[in-house]
C-alpha cells in the first residue's frame, strides 16, 4: 500500500488545541501592524522593538547550539572530530543533553508522547497493515515529541483503487532515543544478529525529525522496527498453498503409495504390501522408489519455493512503500535535530513574547490580568487568522518580567510588571527599546584592569 498526505493546514479537530502559534513571525508582526490599533508612530517603533527583541533572543539561544556541541559530542555517531577532553563524566554530560533537549522541544511548544502512549501507537493500525514489532528493551532511553496532532486528507492506493481518507497524523515528531552498550547486544544470538545487520552503534544517541507522521504508525520510526505479514496476509499465501498442495498431492499418489510400500515392508515385511495392492517387486525396484522420491519432493518443493517466493516479494514492496515514506519525511538527523529545534524554540518564544507586548502596549484603557490577557490573544488569532490555539501566557510573560534595565530616565523598570492586584502593565515602546538596547550594549561586560 502506498499513501501521500495531502498539503491542506487545515485543522479538522479545532477542540484539540496546541500551543503551538503556525505562522512566520514575519506574518505575525505584518499582521499587528495592519491590526491598525497604533499609531504610525508607534508602529515604527513596535518593529524597532520587534527587530532588536529578536536580536536578543538570538543572542540568548547561542549558548544552547554551543551547549550541543559540548554534551552531544560523545555520543554523536556522526562526529567528525578528535576529542581531546579526557576522564569525562558520559553520565553527567547525558543528563544535561537530555535537559536540553526537553526544554528546547518544550519552549517550541511541542508535547511529549510518553512511553504508555507509545506503545498504544505500536498497538493501533493507521495506514500501513503490517505486523510490526519494535522491542524498547534495546534502549537505555526514548523520547518522543510531536506538534500539529490533526487530521489531514490522505491519498490511499490499495490494490487497483486509490482514494482519500482522514487520517490522524502528527505535522512534527522529534525522536531521540539512546541504544544499550556492547554488551547488550552481545548477550543472545538474535541480538548479535540484529547488531550484525544494522549500521548503528551501541551506546550512542541519535535524534531524527519528521513530518506528517500518522499517529499510529510511530513503530515504523524506530531503527529495529522487525516487519512481518499480518494474520490476514499469511491467509492469503497459506490458502492458495493448501489448495496447492492438494492438486499435486493427488497427482503424486502412485508415488506416495510406492514410498509407503517401501517404509511398510522396511519395518512390517511382505504382509503388509498386500494390504495396500502393493507387490513386493514393486517397492524391490530402485528406480520407482528414486522417482517416486523426486517426484514427491519436486512437486511440494516447487509449491514451497513459489509461496516463499510471493512472500519475500511482498515483503520487499512493502518494505520500499516504508522507506520510502520515511525517506521523503524526514526533516533531520542527529545534531541537525537539536539546531532545528532551537531555532524553533527562539521562533516560538519570540512570537509569544511579541503578540503580549503587542496586546497590552494597544490597550493601555484595559485592566488586563494574566488571564484576560490570554483569553484576548486567542481570540484574536481566532478572528484574525481563524487558528484556535492554547495561548502559553506564563512563557512569555515571565521572560519580559525578566528584562530589566535602565529607562530613558534611568529608573530601572520591567518590560512587563505584575501588580499586586494582578493587573500587567508595560513600559512605552520607546522605553522598552531603551532596556533592551542596554542589555545589548551590556551582553558582555569585561573588566579593564590595563
Amino acid at each position: 500500500m502506498h499513501y501521500s498526505v495531502v498539503n491542506e493546514p487545515e485543522i479538522t479537530n479545532p477542540e484539540n488545541r496546541e500551543a503551538f502559534i503556525p505562522y512566520l513571525r514575519d506574518d505575525l508582526i505584518a499582521m499587528c501592524l495592519k491590526d491598525g490599533l497604533l499609531s504610525e508612530t508607534q508602529s515604527k517603533s513596535f518593529k524597532e522593538l520587534c527587530e532588536i527583541l529578536t536580536a536578543h533572543l538570538h543572542f540568548e539561544f547561542l549558548k544552547y547550539g554551543e551547549a550541543v556541541k559540548k554534551h552531544y559530542g560523545p555520543f554523536d555517531p556522526d562526529r567528525d572530530t578528535i576529542p581531546m577532553e579526557k576522564n569525562i563524566d558520559l553520565d553527567e554530560r547525558e543528563e544535561e543533553l537530555i535537559k536540553l533537549f526537553r526544554s528546547t522541544a518544550e519552549r517550541a511548544n511541542y508535547f511529549e508522547v510518553d512511553k504508555e502512549q507509545i506503545e498504544k501507537c505500536f498497538d493501533a493500525v493507521t495506514l500501513i497493515d503490517l505486523h510490526t514489532l519494535v522491542d524498547l528493551n534495546d534502549f537505555d532511553r526514548v523520547l518522543c515529541y510531536s506538534r500539529g496532532d490533526m487530521y489531514k486528507k490522505a491519498t490511499v492506493k490499495k490494490w487497483f483503487k486509490t482514494k482519500e481518507i482522514d487520517i490522524n497524523i502528527l505535522q512534527r515528531v522529534l525522536l531521540l532515543f539512546k541504544f544499550k552498550n556492547e554488551e547488550y547486544f552481545e548477550s543472545s544470538k538474535q541480538k548479535q544478529k540484529m547488531r550484525k545487520e544494522s549500521s548503528f552503534e551501541p551506546g550512542m544517541i541519535y535524534a531524527y525529525y519528521y513530518k506528517d507522521v500518522p499517529k499510529y504508525d510511530l513503530e515504523l520510526l524506530f531503527p529495529n522496527v522487525r516487519i512481518g505479514m499480518n494474520l490476514k496476509q499469511k491467509l492469503l499465501f497459506a490458502v492458495p498453498a493448501i489448495g496447492g498442495s492438494i492438486g499435486v498431492l493427488l497427482k503424486v499418489i502412485p508415488q506416495l503409495l510406492i514410498l509407503i510400500g517401501v517404509i511398510l515392508f522396511l519395518i512390517g515385511g511382505p504382509v503388509w504390501l498386500t494390504k495396500i495392492g502393493l507387490t513386493k517387486e514393486a517397492v524391490s525396484s530402485f528406480m520407482p522408489v528414486m522417482i517416486a522420491i523426486m517426484g514427491v519432493v519436486m512437486a511440494l518443493g516447487g509449491i514451497a519455493f513459489k509461496q516463499w517466493g510471493s512472500y519475500r516479494k511482498k515483503r520487499i514492496q512493502l518494505l520500499k512503500d516504508v522507506s520510502e515514506q520515511l525517506f521523503f519525511r524526514n526533516l533531520a538527523t542527529n545534531r541537525s535535530v537539536f539546531h532545528r529545534v532551537i531555532d524553533s524554540a527562539e521562533e516560538e518564544e519570540a512570537k509569544e513574547m511579541l503578540l503580549v507586548f503587542f496586546h497590552l502596549i494597544s490597550s493601555p484603557e484595559e485592566k488586563l490580568t494574566r488571564e484576560t490577557l490570554d483569553a484576548k490573544i486567542e481570540k484574536w488569532m481566532e478572528e484574525r487568522f481563524g487558528s484556535v490555539i492554547d495561548f502559553d501566557i506564563d512563557g512569555p510573560l515571565g521572560n519580559l518580567t525578566k528584562l530589566r534595565g535602565p529607562d530613558r530616565d534611568g529608573n530601572e523598570v520591567a518590560l512587563v510588571e505584575i501588580g499586586e492586584d494582578g493587573i500587567l502593565r508595560t513600559v512605552s515602546l520607546e522605553d522598552a527599546k531603551h532596556v533592551l538596547d542596554y542589555l545589548w550594549d551590556h551582553a558582555f561586560s569585561y573588566a579593564n584592569k590595563g
